[in-house]
């Protein structure tokens, strides 16, 4: 979700299919000039040249009578022959398509950006027909993706009718300091008070990164590079190493405790992005993790006193959380494959998407495997409302920590209920949700809104020995949306618990950024 225009940025790559809920942060950049915009309505990257026919027009004295009816229709005629021979007719290919054919495709302003790279993250490549309009946005990926800071587009004759060079101006970017903001389903909303970014600076389209986030669940320090996939598809990589420590929230005797584990490592993730909305990836990634030896109560419990902030000593702890105390070195290896067939922009989104992973980790005293599926759909109903959907199925291994292990409740899996209070303090080893809402626009178009509102039912279950044993969960409610400059959609959901809850309230706020899913 990362938009440039107002000064906006989530990763350079298509981002990941996060099931579990993360967000791509909003940027702000405070150094570097910003992006002018993103391509896709929200204010243009590129400009095209054309060629403006004008008819020179001798100003006469006002007639004093009124010509003969041949002399008119002569001097129409004239007027209608004189302006055909000096306006450039529609270019056509040899086909009469309408579409113009790129001989080349010529970078002017650049520097250290290699023309290989800027090829890559185009969508079109010499010798294909485009349309006149999508001129337009030819160069709206490379800024899109931190390629350039600002990119326009004008083209010269080719070597015959129909057929053209184009020629890119481009400004490339320098390293850049922002600041912006996310949110992660199991470590909620974070800051990003700094990261320097290095995008592109050798000039073959690669990421560089370096932050910190700080939030009430979260906290540390992010490097990352990498490169994405152009937009024709082809190969991706991206090393990540981090140092945080995470508030991992659990329900225990009806109060909600964040108890910090601190964990750290490196992943490396490649894969390739296929024709047809389909990408497969694998990552194999070292880590360490420490939970430590007492928590906190999260949310203050009015009715058994206790107050936010307290600390709860070891010996008060879960006893399935206390047996994961111990400092575990872990070793991942996984695979996956994304299939992705939306389209349209906003609440006019229509098509689905859908993501499985399998993934084994080991650790000293033994293994554990956990996999993952997440399906989505959308579907526009007309006059810009739209129904949108997702289901969830999720295992892990009973040998997981319980930092490792799958939680229910909460923004991105059953609303109505507080964070992961549907399921035992230390976790379950399956999950299986669903969910589906109702959008509309209440202020600005379907493509656009300013103001939107929904209203949701979702469902799931948690479990690890006893399917039969455990009670569906569901809340309902309604959610609005608002378009902020930069942090594109900021939303509030009220969910209200329609079966048993741990918690006791009648109904449960959520904060959003952009859109559930």
């Amino acid at each position: 979700m990362r938009e440039r225009c107002g000064p906006d940025a989530v990763n350079g790559s298509r981002a990941e299919n996060r099931p579990t809920g993360s967000r791509d942060p909003a940027w702000v950049s405070v150094l570097g000039a910003a992006p002018e915009g993103n391509g896709h309505g929200d204010c243009p990257t590129g400009t095209v040249s054309t060629i403006d026919s004008t008819i020179s027009k001798r100003h006469a004295s006002p007639i004093r009578r009124r010509p003969p009816i041949p002399r008119v229709l002569a001097l129409l005629l004239g007027v209608v022959l004189s302006a055909a021979a000096v306006t450039v007719p529609r270019a056509e290919t040899s086909d009469g398509s309408g579409t113009l054919l790129i001989e080349d495709i010529v970078i002017e302003g650049a520097v250290k950006t290699t023309r290989e790279t800027v090829l890559h993250n185009l969508v079109v490549r010499p010798g294909d027909a485009i349309a006149p309009d999508a001129l337009f946005h030819l160069a709206d990926p490379l800024v899109d993706r931190g390629i350039f800071v600002r990119a326009s587009v004008h083209t010269r004759p080719g070597s015959a009718p129909g057929r053209i060079v184009a020629v890119i101006d481009a400004e490339e970017r320098g390293p850049q300091l922002r600041f912006g903001l996310g949110y992660e389903d199991l470590t909620g909303w974070y800051l990003i008070p700094a990261e320097l970014d290095f995008d592109n600076a050798s000039g073959h389209g690669e990421t560089l990164r370096a932050g910190v986030r700080f939030g009430y669940r979260v906290g540390g320090v992010v490097l990352e590079a990498g490169r994405a996939a152009g937009p024709r598809g082809g190969l991706f990589w991206r090393a990540r190493a981090t140092a945080e420590t995470v508030d991992r929230v659990y329900f225990y005797q009806d109060t909600e405790i964040a108890h910090p584990v601190r964990r750290g490592g490196l992943e490396l993730r490649l894969g390739s992005e296929l024709r047809g909305g389909t990408s497969l990836f694998g990552w194999v990634a070292e880590q360490s993790a420490e939970a430590d030896s007492s928590a906190r109560i999260y949310q203050k419990n009015e009715e058994e006193g206790r107050k936010a902030g307290t600390e709860v000593p070891f010996e008060d702890l879960p006893p399935g959380v206390a047996r994961d105390l111990e400092r575990q070195h872990l070793t991942r290896f996984g695979v996956g494959a994304r299939l992705d067939r939306r389209q349209g922009p906003e609440l006019l989104q229509h098509g689905v998407a859908g993501t499985v992973e399998l993934e084994g980790i080991a650790f000293p005293d033994g293994a554990f495997g956990r996999g993952l599926l997440d399906l989505r759909g959308y579907l526009p109903l007309g006059r810009g409302a739209a129904i949108a959907a997702r289901t969830q199925l999720a295992g892990v291994g009973p040998r997981a920590p319980f930092y490792e292990r799958l939680y229910l409740g909460g923004l991105y899996s059953v609303r109505g209920f507080p964070s992961q209070s549907l399921s035992r303090p230390q976790g379950e080893t399956h999950l299986a949700s669903g969910s589906i809402e109702l959008r509309a626009p209440w202020v600005g178009p379907a493509a656009r809104p300013t103001l939107a509102g929904l209203v949701f039912v979702d469902t799931g279950v948690s479990w690890s020995d006893d399917l039969a044993a455990q009670r569906l969960s569901v809340g309902a409610g309604y959610g609005v949306r608002i378009r902020l400059p930069w942090v594109r959609y900021l939303g509030v959901d009220v969910g209200f618990p329609l079966t048993a809850s741990p918690a006791q309230e009648a109904f449960h706020v959520n904060a959003s950024l952009g859109w559930t899913y």
